[in-house]
């Protein structure tokens, strides 16, 4: 089955309940399960002392390369100062996959991909990139001259840089000798096994099984974080998701 989901996830929930908020932003909220993981309102639920908060378009529109944060990365950052949050994308319909990784108030990395091609990629790479480049690593470079080559072909680029030239490059050769190549860097398999997988030690749950949640689920569907905030929302997401618990 296709997956179609975007959204952040942060790995707290907010522990002042005691912040103050508008209280008129709650006549705009009801209380409901979600039929799509990647819904025109923004829905947000706390599941496993975490936040989760779903919304179309909310990646591709305030996501970049940057190691500056955007505005909504760096909005997150003023409710969850200390704590590590991903804004992603997966939606295999359309064939985009992609997320921004931040922790504690850092970029540590960012990758989009759109129909087999990269359209952000920043930082350092992740531990399932990481495992296949160093699976190759040897097999590619572990002559002298082979390595050699490699370098002074890249040699205007940084040492991350290299890295992601080399994943590349392993994909090109694999596909030249017709073998199997299971993660290609550009295919969006990675970014999906991550996804997937964030989502899953995150919530506890299999993607799918996130529309059991009940969301707290508001009449917004785009957001100008230059002059609005998240704050409100998740905040009153969490208060009267707790009323309803308590009911």
């Amino acid at each position: 089955m296709s997956i179609n989901i975007t959204g952040i996830i942060i790995d707290a929930i907010p522990n002042d309940t005691n912040q103050n908020f508008d209280e008129n932003l709650e006549y705009d909220c009801k209380i409901s399960k979600i039929k799509s993981l990647s819904p025109k309102s923004v829905s947000i639920s706390f599941v496993n002392e975490c936040t989760l908060i779903l919304l179309d378009k909310i990646f591709i529109e305030n996501v970049d390369e940057e190691d500056k944060l955007t505005d909504l990365e760096n909005d997150i950052v003023q409710l969850f100062p200390n704590n590590d949050f991903w804004i992603f994308v997966m939606n295999d319909t359309i064939d985009f996959f992609g997320y921004s990784l931040i922790k504690k108030g850092i970029k540590t990395r960012t990758k989009f991909l759109g129909q087999g091609k990269i359209l952000l990629d920043f930082g350092d790479l992740i531990p399932i990139e990481n495992k296949i480049y160093e699976d190759y690593y040897e097999i590619i470079l572990g002559d002298k001259e082979s390595e050699n080559s490699f370098n002074k072909t890249n040699s205007n680029l940084s040492e991350i840089q290299k890295k992601k030239a080399l994943l590349m490059l392993k994909d090109r050769l694999l596909e030249k000798i017709n073998s199997e190549n299971e993660y290609p860097y550009l295919s969006g398999k990675i970014e999906s096994l991550y996804i997937e997988n964030i989502l899953n030690i995150a919530t506890k749950k299999e993607v799918l099984d996130l529309l059991d949640l009940n969301f707290a689920i508001f009449n917004k569907a785009k957001f100008n974080f230059k002059n609005e905030s998240l704050k409100n929302y998740i905040l009153i997401a969490q208060s009267r998701l707790l009323k309803q618990n308590l009911q």
